[in-house]
């Protein structure tokens, strides 16, 4: 499962950029399809990895991104739920755009000691 490497990425990460005094309550994530990302393997391997690190109990929001394809016969950019869609116009000579993207969107903290280590 890969989706333990991009885990301990994000919460290295994560950990560099949460300030002194406060500890992370959200983190998100935007992922494109070609990232290959199971959201509920992704989502044990941030609990098992994140309970022992700066963002212990953060709830980790993933997003998915659709395919983007665009259609080589007139050019319309369009997304759609499969590599493989047809486009619009009718043609099936699409190709991939972008879609590799791994990207941390948010990060919500919390400066309340008594808060600090509370489950989720």
């Amino acid at each position: 499962m890969h989706e333990f490497s991009i885990a301990e990425a994000l919460i290295e990460r994560v950990a560099a950029h949460v300030p002194a005094g406060t500890h992370a309550t959200t983190v998100r994530v935007t992922a494109g399809p070609l990232r290959g990302i199971d959201p509920d393997a992704l989502d044990l391997a941030w609990t098992s990895m994140a309970a022992s690190n700066p963002v212990a109990n953060a709830r980790l929001e993933l997003t998915l991104t659709p395919w983007t394809l665009v259609c080589a016969d007139c050019g319309e950019v369009f997304e759609a739920d499969s590599p493989e869609a047809m486009c619009h116009c009718g043609s099936g000579r699409t190709g991939i755009q972008g879609g590799d993207e791994l990207l941390l969107t948010g990060l919500e903290v919390d400066d309340d000691p008594t808060s600090a280590g509370a489950t989720k």
